[in-house]
């Protein structure tokens, strides 16, 4: 039983409870049932409904027979008498503002945004800002290349991984997917999504090189090593690499492995 103020004594300790039951004010499906005591006050609903059901407390409308409740309505007011009572709940939209600061504070994640804030640029940057999946932001925003790029940036700073994310996207795949820009700062960014970079860039020395210099250790992963192939049948891109790190020859196909001008450069 919750909402027992402390410091009611006797009184308090010996107060009957009431029945509370919550619906959905937009179509009348039940949300909770909670027993209160019957000196609890809407603001004990709200909590109730945060902690049990996640709905944070400032989205939260508490309505009865059509009006807003304030926190500080007595329930034994509300149901005159009564030992059970209904309230319907309407959940507000965020204002920008709060949508950040509460992101920010990761009492909400981006799944708890609407539709209007999953497509308001600012709000969804602040959401990958704090580990939010990028799949949440909206289809428009996903076919925004600024967007697209600030993304990749953040993912640059912190969750370099993440940034598959991003290039496995249907939406960017479809929107992207001839655009250079935005294939070298995904291989800038963590170098194995040069598997998800269009076949039209793998024949890009720079992007390729990229990719491999960022991180050496993505050639051990066969995908990447059997995606890029044909570059180490090329004496330019292996020059360029075994420059880099003459370990690298042995990726090398054919008789490029013992030709003298990349030997010496081991």
């Amino acid at each position: 039983t919750l909402g027992s103020a402390p410091g009611e004594g006797a009184r308090g300790a010996m107060a009957s409870d009431i029945h509370v039951s919550v619906t959905s004010a937009m179509n009348g499906e039940e949300i909770c049932d909670v027993s209160l005591t019957s000196t609890a006050l809407v603001a004990d609903v709200k909590r109730h409904l945060e902690q049990e059901k996640q709905i944070p407390m400032l989205q939260q409308m508490i309505m009865a027979d059509g009006a807003m409740l304030t926190d500080d309505t007595k329930l034994l007011e509300m149901s005159d008498g009564s030992s059970s009572l209904c309230l319907s709940l309407v959940r507000r939209r965020y204002t920008d503002e709060e949508a950040v600061m509460l992101l920010r504070s990761r009492k909400i994640g981006a799944e708890d945004l609407d539709e209007m804030a999953r497509d308001n640029a600012d709000i969804m940057l602040v959401a990958v800002k704090c580990s939010e999946p990028f799949s949440l932001a909206s289809e428009r925003l996903k076919q925004d290349k600024s967007f697209v790029m600030s993304c990749i940036e953040e993912y640059s700073r912190k969750w370099r991984y993440k940034v598959r994310q991003v290039m496995k996207d249907d939406v960017v795949q479809a929107e992207f997917k001839n655009d250079r820009e935005v294939a070298l700062a995904a291989v800038q960014c963590w170098g194995e999504v040069i598997l998800f970079v269009d076949e039209c860039f793998l024949g890009d020395e720079e992007i390729v090189l990229t990719a491999v210099r960022g991180d050496y250790a993505i050639l051990e992963n066969s995908q990447v090593e059997d995606k890029i192939a044909a570059c180490f049948t090329r004496k330019d891109f292996m020059l360029n690499l075994v420059a880099a790190n003459g370990f690298l020859l042995r990726f090398a196909k054919g008789p490029l492995r013992s030709d003298p001008e990349l030997v010496r450069e081991i």
